[in-house]
């Protein structure tokens, strides 16, 4: 990204197009499937997308500011980011451009056994948890008030601890994954 000139080039579309690029190597990095290109591609827009819609957005959520109207947005597009994350995760585990689109239609058409309430249940859950542990991140990072009091309650960041470890065993799968880099 660098090397191409990265953000520093006068022209917008010079950027997009560095950042297209860049993910789209990185989509091929992975392996020589379709699947790998449109994951790259796809990430690619996805960062163009971003940073068209973040030209015209408002200030960015500060934790000062506490009103639901202005945390509504924020929840949004972390809602939105991890969807689209999740469906990429689709492609990326099934680079055969037949079973990923196959897996689509399956969804989309809600055909019995493929995506149930469990399923969906996870997805929230995966979305809870990765938004609690950016916003406990950022907590910590920007309010001294909250490291402290956080600090001075070393059994309640056991708790917390805890229970993210706990939720995060529950997206263990019973089966043996190999480990996406010994495939090819």
């Amino acid at each position: 990204y660098i090397p191409l000139g990265g953000n520093r080039s006068n022209l917008k579309t010079r950027t997009y197009f560095n950042l297209i690029l860049v993910m789209l190597v990185a989509g091929i990095w992975h392996g020589a499937a379709w699947g790998f290109l449109v994951w790259g591609l796809a990430h690619g827009l996805l960062l163009v997308i971003q940073r068209l819609f973040s030209s015209f957005s408002k200030p960015k959520f500060t934790f000062a500011d506490v009103k639901a109207i202005r945390i509504a947005p924020f929840l949004m597009k972390v809602a939105l980011t991890n969807a689209f994350v999740f469906t990429l995760w689709i492609v990326f585990r099934n680079p055969n451009p037949e079973v990923f689109l196959n897996i689509f239609n399956r969804i989309l058409n809600r055909e019995p056994g493929v995506f149930e309430l469990s399923d969906v249940l996870l997805v929230v859950e995966m979305l809870v948890l990765t938004i609690l542990i950016d916003s406990l991140e950022v907590a910590w990072q920007k309010k001294p008030e909250i490291r402290s009091w956080l600090s001075s309650r070393p059994y309640l960041v056991g708790i917390l601890v805890g229970t993210l470890v706990l939720l995060s065993m529950t997206f263990q799968s019973s089966d043996v994954v190999p480990f996406v880099y010994f495939q090819f």
